[in-house]
């Protein structure tokens, strides 16, 4: 079964200025959530405030082992060996995705959007297409692979996190942001301020400016 067979393109946006398709954004969810769960204001925003883009919201193609809704993958004790793991089986479908949608969209303008669980795979997109230019990363954290090698030689990175995450640390954003820069993709960190592990309308807005290249 491929990417686009195993994450379903029904959950589907379209910006209200609309002639063709110049951006494609894909919105990968967190761990026992699904594409419903994403706030109602981004989906908004993206909608008002974006041009000739479309939005894909996949949800991921497992059921949670927690027992409620989906997971990209197991994540049980948070090692390095089983996100990797969780990361290199995964990532082969979402390779498949994008590649998929930029060929269908006649589109090479492809960002990524993931929170938690979502936005480690979203960090992963870096090395699953050239066509990704753009990754958003909310509450994340960024797991090289052992080559530490970047498909997406052109893209840049926005990292969102708040400063009393206690389910991710926000030590793992300036993690992020060095690791990223030594392969030479350049991150840039807005830090939100006493809201756990969430996203807040200053991290939206900061994201839509993002995806919007302002």
């Amino acid at each position: 079964m491929n990417g686009v067979s195993m994450l379903k393109k029904n959950n589907v946006l379209k910006s209200a200025e609309f002639n063709s398709v110049k951006k494609i954004v894909i919105f990968l969810h967190g761990y026992g959530s699904s594409w419903e769960d994403f706030p109602p204001s981004y989906k908004q925003s993206l909608s008002t405030e974006m041009k000739d883009t479309l939005v894909f919201a996949p949800n991921a193609p497992f059921k949670c082992e927690a027992g409620y809704g989906y997971q990209w993958f197991k994540l049980r004790d948070m090692s390095y060996n089983e996100i990797r793991d969780g990361l290199d089986t995964i990532a082969r479908i979402l390779s498949e995705y994008i590649d998929e949608l930029s060929h269908e969209f006649e589109c090479d303008d492809v960002s990524v959007v993931g929170f938690s669980q979502g936005a480690m795979l979203s960090f992963e997109s870096l090395n699953c297409s050239k066509n990704v230019k753009r990754v958003v990363a909310y509450s994340g954290m960024f797991v090289p692979t052992a080559d530490k090698q970047i498909l997406a030689k052109n893209a840049k990175v926005l990292i969102v996190h708040s400063d009393d995450d206690s389910s991710v640390p926000y030590s793992n954003a300036s993690l992020a942001k060095r690791n990223l820069e030594s392969l030479e993709i350049p991150a840039t960190i807005v830090t939100c301020h006493g809201i756990g592990h969430s996203i807040s309308i200053e991290g939206l807005s900061a994201g839509i400016r993002f995806l919007n290249d302002l």
